[in-house]
């Protein structure tokens, strides 16, 4: 349906998933100082351990700096800019730096990616590509791999099964990025985006 039934304008309707089973109806329960109602617990920022969590170092400076000193575990990052300025390639030398990176395409094939590090003299040890936009079989791929860092060039490629919208539309770019935040979160693992 491209046009609003209610008010008559056109484009203005964006697709939503509802949630069923019992995740949606234990949603909003909580708890406070550490006591369960549900299952989401939380705990004074005071009882936080303060011990720093090592951060992944790139070497490249400037991104170490606007990243506090490099990538926090667990941390979700979007890298955003016009097309061509150059965010594929910095994303393939953030994986040269780190090592054990999972580098998920969605734009470019593998020989562009490959042409791309041969040009640039990146050594490829320990960079792990995928052609892939199911989100979905992208979350299985980082829990088999479990890689240091994941680059997702772009997540508006990426599709989830739940929608039915195309690649890029509002709902699409939400799901998406929800559940790369989800996995990153709960494995530690740090997600940058483009």
């Amino acid at each position: 349906m491209g046009k609003c039934p209610g008010c008559g304008t056109w484009d203005s309707l964006i697709e939503e998933v509802e949630e069923r089973g019992p995740q949606a109806k234990s949603r909003g329960s909580a708890a406070v100082n550490g006591k369960k109602a549900g299952a989401v617990t939380a705990q004074l920022i005071a009882d936080v351990d303060r011990a720093e969590q090592p951060r992944i170092q790139t070497g490249i400076g400037e991104l170490d700096r606007v990243s506090g000193g490099g990538i926090t575990q667990g941390s979700v990052i979007l890298v955003g800019g016009d097309p061509g300025m150059g965010k594929s390639t910095l994303m393939q030398q953030v994986c040269a730096a780190v090592g054990d990176a999972l580098y998920v395409t969605g734009e470019e094939s593998l020989h562009q990616i490959k042409q791309r590090a041969d040009r640039l003299g990146i050594v490829t040890d320990g960079i792990s590509v995928a052609s892939e936009t199911s989100i979905e079989r992208i979350a299985v791929l980082i829990d088999t791999m479990r890689p240091r860092i994941v680059i997702v060039d772009s997540v508006q490629t990426m599709t989830t099964e739940m929608l039915e919208s195309s690649a890029g539309s509002v709902a699409q770019v939400r799901e998406c990025a929800a559940l790369l935040t989800k996995v990153a979160k709960s494995r530690g693992i740090p997600v940058i985006r483009t």
